[in-house]
């Protein structure tokens, strides 16, 4: 029987007192941080006028919050053959884990880790591996001003300072009381590049909200709500997943916002509400085989997006290793589809004669691809994508990860 965790910094040494640090009730120190017991229950200062008695028992409750959450945790079962009938003996009534807090989900979404029970064969292995990727994780870390970052999850955000890595501060709390209300959850975040008492998070519904620290210590209400307004007779089982964004950025002035979710690439102007400025396609050849991406998982892919250091492009990853750049000054028709390869000349061979600039340029227009197919007349190839991408802030130079190798393109 094997634990399986995507992060093993939850987990302590010891088996009881490592099964720690539940998603839904903990905060979790962020990578490089030691973490093998959870971090300290958030202890504000006493009430003025507060008893050394009152004082003393609040301590005490916090000691004994931190206490019990070294021992709680919830797993997810993936039982294999016979050995799930042992794995289920364990939760059953003689030995009882849930009086140590740890208990049993049938969602990775809810769970900190999996316990494999059995011999994990070559044919479960890609059954095993799609469920690792859906445990929840910290999905980012972000500075602000140099000393202080926000690191989150799926229903929190919290604060941390460089110079106290045992306590951070919960800003953004979406849980709610009974957890089958719970209708969405958090997939990015990212602080304003100038005004540090500002940042932004989307959701899994497709909204971003622009939330500032200032109002209060735990931000419920947002600033500002950017969501596009649903086109009526056009929702389908589909339409919330391709709608759930998997990355924000801010452009390098503050002044717009480029999300990503499925099928589309938005720049948002933070000053206007009503919806985004610009929406470039990325996948909207994708949307007849939606079936099919769901059924193997790619729909659920989560591709990064980026600006240029100028803010007058902006680019994002696809299927076959591809990636595209857009033009999103005024006025600008500018939409080019590269390929991350060790060849890249091949993706090109077709349209050397509609190109008019330099080969490699990135100002290069060459139209959004449409049609399902390469340039070479081949389908793309699902398994290979290209999720993650940055651009250089000053120079006009991507850097792509592709499988196992990091691409430089400059123009």
């Amino acid at each position: 029987m094997a634990l399986v965790t995507r992060t093993p910094h939850r987990l302590s040494s010891s088996i009881i007192p490592a099964l720690s640090q539940r998603l839904l009730s903990t905060t979790t120190a962020p990578a490089g941080v030691s973490a093998t017991t959870p971090a300290p229950y958030a202890r504000g200062p006493p009430p003025a006028g507060l008893s050394k008695a009152a004082e003393f028992v609040i301590s005490k409750v916090d000691d004994l919050m931190n206490w019990a959450r070294t021992g709680s945790i919830w797993p997810m079962t993936f039982g294999l053959a016979c050995c799930a009938v042992e794995m289920m003996h364990t939760g059953a009534a003689r030995y009882d884990l849930d009086r140590f807090g740890i208990i049993f989900r049938p969602s990775p979404r809810q769970s900190d880790c999996m316990i494999v029970a059995g011999t994990l064969t070559n044919k479960m292995a890609p059954a095993l591996r799609k469920y690792i990727f859906l445990l929840s994780d910290f999905i980012f870390i972000y500075f602000c001003d140099g000393e202080t970052f926000i690191s989150a999850d799926d229903l929190r955000i919290n604060l941390w300072n460089l110079e106290i890595s045992s306590q951070s501060f919960n800003i953004v709390d979406v849980k709610p009381a009974n957890m089958e209300d719970l209708t969405e959850v958090i997939t990015s975040a990212e602080f304003h590049p100038t005004h540090c008492n500002t940042l932004a998070y989307s959701s899994s519904r497709g909204s971003i909200r622009l939330i500032d620290m200032r109002q209060s210590a735990l931000c419920d209400t947002h600033s500002k709500l950017f969501e596009e307004p649903e086109v009526p007779g056009t929702r389908s089982f589909f339409t919330e997943i391709i709608a759930s964004i998997s990355d924000i950025k801010f452009a390098k002035d503050g002044r717009h916002i480029l999300s990503r979710d499925y099928m589309t690439l938005k720049l948002w102007d933070i000053n206007m509400d009503r919806g985004p400025v610009a929406t470039f396609q990325v996948h909207e050849y994708l949307r007849p085989k939606l079936c099919d991406l769901y059924e193997n998982d790619s729909i659920f892919d989560k591709f990064e997006c980026c600006l240029s250091g100028d803010g007058h492009r902006v680019a994002t990853g696809s299927y076959s290793n591809l990636f595209r750049v857009f033009g999103c000054s005024e006025g600008s028709t500018e939409a080019t589809t590269l390929e991350a390869s060790k060849n890249p000349m091949r993706y090109f061979l077709k349209i050397l004669t509609c190109v008019s600039a330099h080969l490699f340029s990135i100002s290069t227009v060459t139209g959004a691809d449409t049609s399902g197919v390469d340039a070479n007349g081949n389908a793309f190839d699902f398994t290979t994508k290209l999720l993650h991408l940055a651009w250089h802030p000053t120079e006009n130079s991507i850097a792509c990860a592709a499988s196992n190798s990091l691409y430089m393109y400059y123009a």
